[in-house]
Parts: structure tokens; sequence; C-alpha cells
């Protein structure tokens, strides 16, 4: 069974991992790029904040889930950007 906590460690790694902000919000101003949890109707979810207004994406799937789904789908994007980042550092080999 996953806890906020480890939701909450598994976003905080995804930030540092994509070098995006630790924070949703400073000084009032919404921090472009970060991953952060959204709760709503029972359920959790990742959000990403894409601009200035605070505007948000799911980048990890539509709909809010359970807490296990959700940290399953934090280490997802985890792995995609590792993937991501493996497959530019063999194209810049070749």
């Amino acid at each position: 069974m996953a806890t906020i906590a480890q939701i909450q460690a598994a976003l905080y790694k995804l930030n540092r991992q994509t070098a995006s902000p630790l924070k949703p919000y400073e000084d009032g101003q919404a921090q472009i790029g970060n991953y952060h949890l959204s709760q709503a109707y029972g359920g959790y979810n990742v959000n990403r904040i894409m601009n200035n207004g605070g505007g948000c994406t799911e980048p990890a799937g539509h709909g809010h889930v359970t807490k296990r789904e959700c940290l399953q789908r934090i280490e997802n994007l985890r792995l995609e950007d590792y993937e991501h980042w493996e497959h530019e550092r063999y194209l810049e080999r070749i």
C-alpha cells in the first residue's frame, strides 16, 4: 500500500531528475515545469504546471486513481525520462 509520503518522495525525485522546480508556487508565482500531487474525487494524480497562470497537464494519464496506481504512474514517468535521456546520449555518440 502506497502512502502520501511515498508519493511526495517520488515526486521530489522526479522533479530533481528532470531539473524541474521543487515547489509548485514560490512567492505566489507558478513554477513552470513542477510536478505535484493532485487530489480529487477520493483519488490521486500527477499534475505538471505548464504556464505562469498555474495551468496544468496530467502527464501520467487522465483521471484520479488510487495511491498505489499514482505511485506507479510517477515511477513510469521517471523511467520514461531516463530512457529519453539515454536515447539522447546514444544519438550524440553516433
